[in-house]
């Protein structure tokens, strides 16, 4: 079954995105070198670990690297993405400065490109950047050498993709596979990004239904975002108080906090987009005047 994925087209800190454009492909860096063979830009096929070879050879490959101290976890991560990846699957690759993100749909196997036609290319775009081009010491071009043809990259506007797909592109991983709908794990971003690349476009109405509600939420909000919302709302209902978003690393589990008009804490506040249970505080006592909501 096909599946949906970004890639942040960023292989050693470069924006690659043009080239992926001009071969046409996607590509996943982190290229891995067979054992006993020199790196050879022109012959990437022999010296380059085929990401879809069999246990044996892997395993051969992985012990030989792991005894030189060369080995690396998203080696096996590739190796573990290749198979999922299927004629029909989608890739999105996030482009905010332009707001937008590009979609293309995969249309052939994984394999290694020999020689790219695109490799000088490349190594002037990195020289562009002010970026290390040194392809015989970092293996730039082989970056640009292992992946998928897809059938063209279509430009979407970024906040035409629901909010629990963008927040997977918000980590720091090169790329990752999208999962299903939070609160309806029938819907795969799979069908969701279809639908977007063939215009399915209809106006939200309003709603008071509050199972539409959440959806909607979740379909358009970062965890963040539904935050700062909650927030508006609590200062909107307590107009003599201030409430302040706050959170972060060892937060505590506290979102928001109010206090009064002599600038006494009047309440906390914790809040989730979605979540298997409700939030909460310990009991309420003089110095935890609890959740407000």
């Amino acid at each position: 079954m096909p599946i949906a994925f970004f890639c942040r087209a960023r292989p050693q800190d470069c924006d690659a995105f043009e080239i992926f454009k001009q071969a046409g492909r996607v590509f996943i860096g982190h290229p891995l070198l067979r054992t006993g063979h020199e790196y050879d830009a022109n012959n990437l096929q022999h010296c380059l670990v085929d990401l879809t070879v069999d246990d044996e050879e892997w395993s051969r490959e992985k012990e030989a690297h792991k005894a030189n101290g060369r080995w690396k976890r998203q080696y096996t991560k590739n190796r573990n993405l290749v198979p999922q990846v299927k004629c029909g699957s989608i890739v999105v690759i996030p482009q905010l400065c332009e707001g937008a993100v590009y979609v293309a749909r995969i249309t052939r196997d994984y394999d290694i490109v020999n020689a790219p036609d695109w490799a000088e290319n490349y190594l002037t775009l990195r020289k562009r950047q002010r970026l290390d081009a040194n392809d015989d010491e970092k293996r730039h071009i082989a970056d640009v050498a292992q992946g998928w043809t897809v059938d063209e990259y279509r430009r979407i506007d970024f906040t035409r993709i629901p909010g629990w797909i963008r927040r997977t592109m918000n980590s720091r991983e090169t790329y990752a596979v999208f999962g299903a709908h939070p609160v309806d794990p029938g819907v795969t971003a799979h069908a969701v990004l279809e639908g977007i690349i063939g215009g399915d476009r209809q106006p939200v109405p309003w709603t008071l239904d509050l199972d539409d509600i959440k959806r909607r939420l979740v379909d358009t909000l970062f965890p963040s975002a539904f935050e700062g919302l909650v927030v508006s709302l609590l200062q909107l209902e307590h107009p003599d108080e201030m409430w302040h978003q706050v959170g972060g690393p060892g937060d505590g589990g506290v979102d928001g906090i109010g206090s009064d008009e002599s600038g006494n804490l009047a309440g906390l506040m914790q809040a989730k987009l979605y979540a298997q249970h409700a939030p909460g505080f310990p009991a309420a006592g003089p110095h935890n005047p609890g959740v407000r909501l």
